[in-house]
């Protein structure tokens, strides 16, 4: 079977669909924990430091990028935009993305913060986040179509060659910046290359369109950008104020405590996602009782998952994340305790956020990660300053531990006056 073949193929497509999305989203998430590991365990904690932050503003960054487009792109089944005009939309988001960057890196670089190889890697992170932002479009547009299965297979082979491209020229190479510029030269190939494939003969003249109204497309998702924006930011709040506080050093045990957190999120979004269509459908029907009914199972089982997340992890976490990372954990179980408590508040708002965007609070959501934003600012660097790496692990749970009161008391209130 031709790469081609592979990629358009059209048996089970609803199957194959939800299959390589899981893988898609699976290998994207690996993604960053096996450049973690490279980086660690062949150039060491200081530098994996810089690639962690890197990693945390490139994603800050990409939210500029996407601008919160891609879920309106994949839901426009009545085509009132045509790809033509996400694709130069897209464009001028990247362009700004870029110019924010810039700004961003050349101010840290005038005031002393960042010296030249933190700025170098920082940089580089963006333009694979660029890759990211820009395959987004295409992905989106094969949603948008009933065609997930195409983007998510082409994803998945990025996302693997990435991988492999990034290990090898970090073990290989033993510098960091020459491993960033060979992963990101591959990837922007492999990504020419597969959207190519794919793409070629699929659009339409419809596809095509016209050029105009990118700027109405841009203003209907202005509040999406804004809530995915506050998202990426409380998610890596405890980054910033360890790069703005701290050491690389810090940075870096960080990240390795920090890695089961996106399990926890990760096996609960599995158990609430396939019900999201069927909690929909009650909803719209009135059909509260079945609605609270599924709500309360959920709950339940992501209780559960944390319960069991945290059980396993004050067992066997440390000494499984010491012998993946090669470096002594085992005087961090408090921090530990405190990031696994934090991953089940996060799987939870995970779920209370989808629920509120099913019966559409998705204001009072955005008020809820600007409230809690609002809090990160005031307290996060103090924090740090104050107790290290203690005070940004107890500063990501008392976050997501204020979002999920936030979420779940909201929720309840607008549940009990659905019932009046």
């Amino acid at each position: 079977m031709s790469l081609k073949s592979f990629l358009l193929n059209d048996r089970k497509v609803e199957r194959n669909a939800f299959v390589w999305n899981s893988v898609s989203t699976g290998l994207f998430a690996l993604q960053s924990m096996l450049m973690t590991i490279a980086t660690q365990n062949r150039l060491g904690e200081a530098q994996t430091g810089v690639l962690a932050i890197g990693a945390a503003q490139a994603f800050l960054f990409g939210c500029v990028g996407t601008f919160g487009v891609s879920r309106f792109q994949a839901s426009d089944v009545s085509r009132r935009f045509s790809f033509l005009q996400y694709v130069l939309a897209r464009a001028a988001t990247v362009g700004a993305m870029w110019v924010i960057a810039a700004g961003f890196l050349l101010w840290h670089w005038i005031s002393g913060a960042y010296d030249g190889f933190k700025i170098g890697i920082i940089a580089l992170m963006v333009g694979l986040k660029t890759v990211d932002v820009v395959e987004d479009v295409v992905l989106s547009y094969f949603q948008q179509h009933r065609r997930l299965d195409i983007g998510a297979r082409a994803c998945a082979v990025r996302y693997i060659i990435t991988m492999c491209m990034f290990t090898a020229a970090t073990l290989i190479l033993g510098n960091l910046t020459f491993a960033l510029i060979v992963t990101l030269v591959a990837s922007v190939l492999v990504f020419l290359g597969l959207a190519w494939l794919i793409l070629n003969g699929f659009v339409t003249a419809e596809d095509k369109g016209s050029s105009r109204s990118i700027f109405r497309l841009l203003r209907e998702c202005g509040p999406m950008f804004v809530a995915g924006a506050l998202t990426v930011y409380v998610n890596n709040a405890p980054r910033y104020a360890i790069d703005q506080a701290s050491d690389a050093v810090t940075q870096a045990l960080y990240t390795f405590l920090a890695t089961p957190v996106f399990a926890i999120s990760l096996v609960a979004t599995f158990l609430f996602n396939p019900l999201i269509a069927r909690l929909a459908t009650l909803w719209q029907e009135g059909d509260l009782k079945g609605f609270n009914r599924i709500s309360v199972r959920l709950l339940v089982l992501i209780t559960g998952v944390g319960i069991l997340g945290c059980t396993a992890g004050y067992f066997i976490g440390l000494p499984i994340l010491s012998w993946v990372f090669q470096v002594d954990l085992d005087g961090f179980l408090p921090e530990f305790m405190a990031l696994l408590l934090a991953g089940y508040f996060v799987a939870l708002t995970g779920l209370l956020s989808t629920l509120l965007t099913i019966i559409r609070r998705q204001a009072f959501m955005a008020w809820g990660y600007a409230a809690v934003s609002l809090l990160s600012l005031i307290v996060a660097a103090s924090w740090v300053r104050a107790q290290g790496l203690m005070g940004a692990c107890l500063l990501y749970l008392s976050l997501t531990g204020v979002l999920s009161l936030i979420f779940g008391v909201g929720l309840v209130v607008y549940l009990v006056r659905a019932r009046r």
